[in-house]
């Protein structure tokens, strides 16, 4: 198993600028042969990965994304490993409805052989979002 697998559920939390998606970036290079889906808020940060195998790249389709977490929920996962929000608050913005599927995600994640990694702005996380965190990082500017 990588490290990152090992490091569980992953939430970066830091200001705009600071490093999240090149985070998130450095995350995808790792697990680029593992089952995933993808979200990023604007529909172009991750794009990329597009090319990687065992990829479902949804940009910034929100409702087509939110549509493939409820059918991971009903459908008991057996083929996806990671979830991958770039930018939870502005998925959440677009969606209004992410919150419970994700506080359900993050409690279930090993009942459905998940784990997650989702970044947002400085304080823009529920607060019981990251006692589900098993690593949580946050990122500050360096000037």
């Amino acid at each position: 198993m990588n490290t990152l697998g090992r490091l569980g559920n992953i939430m970066i939390e830091g200001k705009p600028g600071v490093g999240k998606t090149t985070l998130i970036e450095y995350y995808l290079k790792e697990i680029k042969n593992k089952n995933k889906i993808v979200c990023d808020s604007k529909g172009i940060d991750l794009y990329d990965c597009i090319d990687y195998p065992n990829t479902k790249y949804y940009g910034n389709n929100f409702d087509e994304f939110y549509d493939e977490l409820i059918n991971l929920i009903n459908t008991n996962n057996k083929r996806v490993t990671y979830i991958i929000v770039d930018d939870f608050f502005e998925v959440e913005c677009m969606l209004g409805k992410t919150k419970e599927l994700f506080d359900y995600l993050f409690i279930h994640y090993k009942k459905h052989n998940v784990k997650l990694i989702v970044s947002s702005q400085v304080r823009c996380f529920y607060p019981n979002m990251k006692r589900y965190a098993n690593t949580y990082i946050k990122l500050n500017s360096t000037y």
